[in-house]
């Protein structure tokens, strides 16, 4: 859901909360025209505790986060809930966060540079992730 939250402009769990409570389609505003069109491109990176081997096996990774420096900047949103001092386990889901980058250009390699820069400026420490 996040990559349309970004190409569409809406908030998409916040809609279905308030129309879960009884609002209608107006009553939230997404009843004019050319409310949700797609407008640009947007990708979505999972970044997870876990490391890719050579042999493309995948190892899961645990451990106390010693830095979590999420990216940010125009066009980069994180969904995340790392922070310095976590202590994950790899007994549990390995997402640790997703990076989502948006241009509104139709560009789709301008959102892949937008999204493997943030991805270079995502500091984790402590322990490995799929990020290479």
């Amino acid at each position: 859901h996040t990559v349309t939250e970004e190409v569409t402009g809406v908030d998409i769990c916040c809609c279905q909360i308030q129309l879960a409570a009884g609002a209608s389609l107006a009553d939230i505003g997404l009843d004019a025209v050319g409310v949700g069109l797609p407008r640009g491109r947007a990708i979505q990176a999972r970044v997870n505790l876990e490391t890719l081997q050579a042999d493309g096996t995948v190892i899961p990774a645990g451990g106390v986060l010693s830095a979590y420096v999420p990216p940010g900047g125009r066009g980069v949103r994180v969904d995340g809930f790392g922070y310095t001092g976590y202590a994950t386990s790899p007994s549990f889901d390995s997402l640790l966060a997703k990076v989502i980058a948006h241009t509104s250009s139709q560009d789709f390699g301008a959102a892949a540079a937008r999204t493997s820069r943030a991805l270079g400026e995502f500091r984790i420490d402590g322990v490995g992730t799929n990020i290479p």
